[in-house]
């Protein structure tokens, strides 16, 4: 759809697509077609156009200057492309009610065009937004024509839009959630008025909605003034100018041809030249078949030249052509299985012509024929790759081959093994030159022993078994024991522990000679331990001893000691037997008390060691010797002596008894100190002490009495 804008004071073409969102906006400003002309020329053009246009826009109440805006970075501007634009505010709008514009952003499009070396630029603007929320504008209702000295804009620099205020208030109130019903139907009434052209005598007003609504109410447009000169206008276009495809470059060029117009009418029209946008020619493989030529053994990519317009239209340039700077070599693969021929002993090679294309993917030609390069290679029959097959049962061998070839220094085989004719004849072996070919068999349970033999054949002269060792019960052996060269009591096994010792014995069969079967290990027979004590070893720290002992044994009536002076594992702790315990007197000053001299001792003890040796001793500090120091002297007071006597008979004539005499007394002692000081004791009682005792006749009467 194409509509004609008047901006500022120039008239500029717009492709204006329809999008959809709150409200229906013009589209993407294309690449300006009509170039500026001079302020003057804008000035003298806006005057003679008003009025006139038939367009919808300029029907509406724009404001010039009604805000303006600028760029938060520095834009760089491309020519012949609509650059989309994020703008703030730089004004408050002039309207009659204030509006907030806090936190409010803008979003457009600018594009620019040269026109007698001079820099248009052109801003317009299709939303605000504000918070997540988006109000779309119609672009012809917000734009801007502003001269530029480069095509950019600097974020210092301010654009003053001319705009729709009421529509512009309309969205300022959405976005900040005020009630814009009332503001709506206002709009809608504006829009309504008929436009009053004042000019000689006056003529009808026009709807100001345009021709859409003119032809639903019937309404005839009316007459346009007369204006005393034709007015002229010129307009650059791409339509009729085809673009041009550069190889050498590798780019499209675009055209455009140069119009004239007086008073709508073409009066003059320029031959296409280049616009100066160029597009560069891009190269798409995957859509053409690669060229092959198999005679040649080469392949060659092809692709599409394309390019993509200034909507990223994409335009094919032709049909697909080769590409001249990349060729691929054909060659054959042996990826196919070789043609064996059993009858004419020959292996042909079958391959098939592959090449890589630019992807590195492998693309095949042709599939699986006679190689042409590989000439037929030639059977060989070889026994050495096949095993000799083998019938036990009736002691023959059969030789086995395969047909092979070579291939690359590589041998294959081209068949399965087949019989080749030649047989062998088992022999069956137990000893070769005096020698066991296999391990007898050895069951210490059973004490037998088993012979095995192997089977053998002889190959083009070579001797080789063919089996693994088989034992043979028909040819057992008895396996025995034996003490030979195993009867050294210092090999047996002496558990002193235990107090006994173990002999030694291996085992043998006969075949035909001794063959012992294992080494010398321990047997059943068993010999009890002799133990002599030969000394001692004290421990006077523990005041115990243990015994040095020889331990002996008799092996067929000679004495082996297996230990001797030996110190046994477990051998008892004997005590030392205590003897005596007495103080020594030692050096130190002695304390005496009255008659009691105490003088200072060690502790000794005397023990008697197992061996019969004595260990003395000091246990420490004794309690002292105590000993008395003063003189006692025995004093006597003597009494009467006394006789007694007893006879036999009791007659009175002659008396045969004894005479005994008796001395009365009483005893004390005197005591004398160390320090000269004396006491006695007290006397004790009275005491009687024999004098002495015969026996004889006694004559006269007893005691004076008249019993004779």
């Amino acid at each position: 759809m194409k509509s004609r804008i008047i901006l500022g004071a120039t008239l500029l073409s717009l492709a204006v697509p329809i999008s959809v969102g709150i409200a229906q906006t013009a589209g993407i400003p294309t690449p300006i077609e009509a170039d500026a002309v001079t302020a003057s020329q804008a000035a003298n053009s806006l005057e003679d156009q008003a009025g006139k246009t038939a367009d919808a826009a300029d029907k509406k109440k724009l404001t010039e200057n009604l805000f303006s805006v600028g760029v938060s970075e520095l834009l760089e501007l491309e020519k012949g492309k609509a650059i989309e634009t994020s703008l703030v505010f730089r004004s408050q709008p002039k309207v009659d009610e204030p509006v907030s514009i806090e936190g409010v952003t803008i979003d457009g499009y600018t594009s620019y065009a040269t026109y007698n070396g001079k820099v248009i630029g052109q801003t317009v603007i299709t939303s605000l937004k504000k918070e997540g929320m988006i109000v779309d504008l119609d672009a012809q209702d917000f734009s801007s024509q502003y001269n530029m000295d480069t095509p950019r804009i600097d974020p210092e620099q301010e654009i003053s839009i001319k705009g729709n205020e009421a529509a512009l208030v309309r969205a300022l109130k959405t976005l900040n959630g005020e009630d814009v019903k009332e503001e709506e139907e206002k709009g809608e009434e504006e829009e309504k008025e008929e436009v009053q052209e004042k000019s000689d005598g006056g003529s009808p007003a026009i709807n100001s909605s345009g021709a859409k609504d003119k032809a639903a109410n019937g309404y005839q447009t009316p007459d346009r003034r007369e204006v005393a000169d034709p007015k002229e206008e010129i307009k650059i276009t791409e339509e009729g100018c085809k673009p041009v495809y550069d190889s050498v470059q590798n780019v499209v060029k675009g055209q455009n041809k140069t119009q004239t117009f007086k008073d709508g009418v073409l009066v003059n029209e320029t031959v296409c030249e280049p616009s100066g946008v160029t597009f560069t020619v891009q190269q798409q493989y995957g859509t053409c078949p690669d060229v092959v030529d198999v005679p040649g053994r080469s392949a060659k990519p092809q692709y599409q030249a394309y390019y993509l317009d200034d909507v990223k239209v994409r335009k094919d340039l032709g049909e697909c052509q080769p590409d001249l700077n990349q060729t691929f070599s054909i060659s054959e693969k042996d990826s196919c299985p070789i043609n064996i021929d059993l009858v004419a002993k020959t292996a042909t090679v079958v391959s098939s012509l592959v090449y890589t294309d630019r992807n590195n993917t492998e693309r095949v030609v042709q599939s699986c024929q006679p190689s042409e390069t590989t000439p037929a290679l030639p059977l060989i029959l070889n026994t050495a790759a096949c095993s000799i097959k083998h019938d036990f049962y009736a002691g023959k061998s059969k030789e086995m081959g395969t047909w092979t070839y070579m291939k690359d220094n590589v041998t294959y085989q081209a068949s399965d093994c087949i019989d080749t004719g030649n047989v062998f004849t088992h022999n069956v072996l137990f000893k070769e030159n005096g020698v066991d070919v296999c391990p007898v068999i050895l069951n210490m349970d059973t004490k037998i022993a088993i012979p095995q033999s192997r089977t053998q054949i002889e190959v083009k002269g070579t001797k080789q078994f063919i089996d693994e060792c088989k034992p043979d019960q028909t040819v057992s052996k008895g396996i025995r024991a034996t003490t030979d060269t195993c009867d050294d009591p210092a090999s047996f096994t002496h558990d002193l522990g235990a107090g006994i010792s173990y002999g030694r014995e291996r085992y043998y069969y006969e075949n035909p000679d001794r063959i012992f079967v294992n080494e010398c290990q321990q047997s059943a027979t068993s010999y009890t331990h002799s133990v002599e004590i030969m000394g001692w070893v004290n421990d006077d720290a523990k005041l115990s001893g243990q015994a040095l002992s020889t331990v002996s044994i008799s092996v067929d009536g000679t004495r082996y000691n297996i230990t001797e002076n030996t110190l046994l594992a477990g051998a008892p702790q004997v005590g030392y037997s205590l003897v005596k315990e007495e103080d020594i007197p030692r050096d130190g000053d002695a304390a005496i008390d009255g008659c009691q001299k105490t003088t200072p001792s060690t502790l000794v003890r005397t023990y008697t060691r197992p061996d019969g040796s004595e260990y003395v001793l000091e246990a420490g500090e004794g309690n002292g010797i105590v000993s008395d120091v003063c003189t006692r002297d025995l004093e006597n007071k003597n009494y009467s002596k006394t006789k007694s006597y007893s006879r036999y008979p009791s007659d009175c004539s002659q008396v045969w008894g004894t005479i005994t005499t008796y001395q009365e007394y009483k005893t004390r002692y005197k005591i004398k100190y160390p320090d000269g000081r004396i006491e006695y004791t007290s006397w004790s009682s009275k005491k009687k002490k024999l004098l002495s005792s015969k026996q004889g006749y006694i004559k006269g009467p007893r005691f004076g009495s008249s019993q004779c």
